[in-house]
């Protein structure tokens, strides 16, 4: 039975997907390709049919964007797990998926930040493999996800449309006591594409750095986080188009935050804590905070178990 599948969203790629999908083809043991067009104009669907029918294809009629097509994409697989690549990546060993799937060697794992190297750095992963070293969160270039707990938590939040998703998946999954772990598998190959425009992008993280924070940070927090980053913003404006364009920036944003109001959920600040924990060195392991996530998985426990949980290192 197959345990895990590949998922790719593309959007006129065409010859970054094709480099993408040869390689996939060489994972041994085979694993299930779906791939989404989200709507190209560049002929990908016809390729993809003529050139790799064994792959399962999906043809958006629309683009619907990169965090919606993923969400596709993981609806439609029937495997336990879904290995997820950008377009502009590839498989460099024959291995990468089933060590992948080796990585999720516990029910507590719902995320695996698959190691991958990017203009010869490699970007996240470890490859120590004395212990399961915990990650704040994943980068969505490469990644896998345990797909039930995925879906259990209603999958990537659409509205972000850029950045922070994954942040915000990884945040809901530790609240429920789920974590993301540190791959140890064969590295992958991201070559990003050279269309990208610092600047809008810069733009669009700030933006959804700021959603993030609005919908996750503990009441006790919110005032003075949202405010520091707004500061932020104005500090360093120009990094984000000089000083009208920043006030211009925030405005929109937060006009943005204000009509997605009713999505704030904050976590609770035991979360929030160790969530700003896993971003510090030396990182936290599976054995180190299985206790702390047990707690978070059976709350009807804590009378039981008592107060007093504390993180070791």
């Amino acid at each position: 039975m197959n345990q895990i599948s590949l998922c790719v969203s593309t959007y006129n790629r065409v010859d970054d997907l094709k480099r993408l999908l040869s390689s996939a083809l060489g994972q041994e043991p085979a694993i299930p390709i779906i791939v989404y067009d989200d709507a190209s104009s560049d002929g990908t669907s016809e390729v993809v049919r003529e050139q790799f029918p064994a792959v399962e294809l999906i043809t958006g009629q629309e683009n619907v964007g990169l965090i919606a097509a993923r969400n596709i994409c993981i609806r439609a697989a029937s495997t336990p797990f879904v290995l997820i690549l950008d377009d502009d990546a590839y498989f460099t060993s024959a291995s990468t998926a089933r060590q992948t799937v080796a990585d999720f060697s516990s029910p507590a794992i719902a995320a695996v930040a698959v190691p991958f190297t990017e203009n010869g750095a490699l970007m996240q992963g470890d490859q120590s493999g004395d212990t399961v070293q915990l990650a704040r969160s994943f980068i969505g270039a490469a990644h896998a996800l345990r797909r039930d707990a995925v879906l259990a938590c209603g999958g990537l939040r659409e509205s972000y449309r850029f950045y922070c998703e994954e942040s915000d998946l990884s945040i809901r999954l530790l609240a429920s006591g789920l974590v993301v772990r540190h791959g140890t598998s064969d590295p992958v190959e991201h070559c990003p594409n050279p269309d990208r425009h610092p600047l809008r992008r810069r733009q669009l993280r700030w933006r959804s750095e700021l959603r993030f924070k609005w919908c996750h940070t503990p009441t006790l927090f919110v005032v003075p986080v949202l405010v520091g980053h707004a500061g932020l913003l104005l500090v360093r404006s120009g990094q984000f188009g000089g000083l009208r364009e920043s006030f211009r920036l925030c405005y929109s944003s937060c006009r943005d935050v204000f009509m997605s109001r009713f999505e704030r959920k904050g976590v609770d600040i035991r979360t929030y804590l160790l969530w700003r924990r896993l971003a510090k060195l030396p990182r936290l392991t599976l054995d180190a905070t299985d206790h702390v996530l047990a707690f978070r998985r059976a709350p009807q426990q804590r009378q039981v178990q008592g107060r007093g949980i504390s993180l070791k290192r």
